[in-house]
């Protein structure tokens, strides 16, 4: 019969597991659905929702972004990546970097670090409008000059008869509101070039005052497909790796892991599932309260447990020797506690109390002697031996409830 309880107990403890993980499965499944439908649903509503910042950059899929050349490109096969690295870390790479307005202007240990890269036999291509001084200190080493020129909004302009890497590329859709004197033009008007390909060192530069030159929004009609012909050319003419950079828009490889988690959907889901078991911890503490530590000191005697015993001992004729267990148990751990020896003396005993529980001790005085008189007789009745332990059992509780009442006052 045991036997078959025990199983039953096991068959239903197995069965409580199994449903906790489905639970979690369950829970999970829900919980990752709901995130990459309201991410999709965020990317369609904010794509007719103006831009309130502009980023190109190849992580944003708004208008502004390039998250489209980036897709291009890798379609095509080119080894594209997104640099997040310091500029130092380029001496170790080889191939094509890709700046597309930088949020902050280089200072002049990047400048040089990027230069030196390129001179060494590397590529660069560098949109931006260059009306800081750091942008026109970045051109003045180049060897071009920053120039004025009137503001211009997708106008279309034919890529120059001697322009390279101008393949399959019939007309451009650009917009500027600077220009630049230098270099090889491909593509220019009067005021001035708007974007030149120079010779630096070993290596090749590919500058432009038209950052918007392959944003997400020419995608939406192929006529502007020219653009991205174009930057595509570029990037396969380069030896090596193809690196977008995105340092320059903030972005780090040093970033903590939390907001690396929440850059992307698993992140996402991770977040809501610890949000879901937040609220249901916090939802049973307020039914239920907090957990806490719950201990029950079993009492020395009950008047009905005494009762039984002294009726069991009296059958057996061992009620001195019950008497004997229950009291010396009782005195060695007062003598413990009041820093006394177990074997210390009746008196002893009650001059430690008096001096810890703060009465005469002539309670105790009258028990232990009463005890030690009982035990030279060898004779105990009934009665005695309830009245005896149930005034150890008192005297316990005198004992415990002044020291907890000493220890709370200080």
């Amino acid at each position: 019969m045991a036997d078959a309880n025990h199983l039953n107990s096991s068959d239903s403890l197995r069965a409580t597991s199994h449903r906790l993980w489905w639970q979690l499965v369950v829970l999970f499944m829900v919980s990752a659905v709901s995130v990459y439908v309201g991410l999709s649903f965020n990317e369609k509503v904010e794509g007719f929702l103006p831009e309130a910042t502009i980023m190109p950059s190849v992580f944003n899929k708004r208008p502004s972004g390039l998250s489209g050349l980036f897709e291009i490109a890798r379609q095509a096969g080119l080894p594209c990546q997104a640099w997040q690295s310091t500029y130092r870390e380029l001496k170790s790479a080889h191939g094509l970097l890709c700046i597309v307005s930088p949020i902050e202007s280089f200072n002049k240990v990047e400048e040089e670090q990027i230069l030196d890269w390129v001179h060494k036999g590397n590529s660069l291509i560098f949109l931006d409008r260059f009306d800081t001084i750091e942008g026109q200190r970045f051109l003045k080493k180049l060897g071009l000059k920053f120039k004025l020129g009137k503001k211009i909004s997708d106008q279309v302009f034919t890529p120059c008869s001697d322009a390279g890497n101008c393949a399959y590329v019939r007309h451009l859709f650009l917009s500027a509101q600077t220009r630049l004197a230098g270099g090889r033009p491909v593509a220019e008007d009067s005021d001035g070039k708007l974007i030149t390909e120079i010779a630096y060192g070993k290596g090749r530069a590919f500058v432009g005052t038209t950052p918007a030159l392959c944003a997400n929004r020419f995608l939406k009609s192929p006529a502007n497909y020219d653009n991205f012909q174009l930057f595509v050319n570029w990037l396969a003419t380069a030896d090596g790796s193809l690196f977008f950079d995105e340092r320059c828009h903030g972005f780090s490889n040093s970033t903590n892991i939390f907001a690396f988690l929440l850059a992307e959907p698993p992140g996402f889901v991770s977040l809501q599932l610890l949000l879901i078991l937040a609220v249901l911890v916090v939802s049973n503490n307020q039914r239920f309260g907090g957990v806490k530590e719950y201990v029950k000191k079993r009492e020395i005697s009950s008047l009905q447990f005494i009762d039984g015993l002294a009726n069991a001992y009296e059958r057996a004729k061992a009620g001195l020797a019950a008497l004997e267990i229950i009291v010396q148990d009782f005195k060695t751990r007062l003598c413990k506690e009041l820093g006394l020896a177990s074997h210390s003396s009746a008196q002893e005993v009650a001059l430690a109390w008096q001096g810890r529980v703060g009465d005469d001790g002539s309670n105790l005085l009258e028990f232990l002697t009463n005890y030690d008189r009982v035990l030279r007789e060898k004779r105990i009745s009934t009665v005695e031996l309830k009245k005896y332990i149930l005034k150890c059992d008192e005297l316990a509780r005198q004992y415990e409830g002044q020291s907890r009442r000493k220890r709370q006052r200080f």
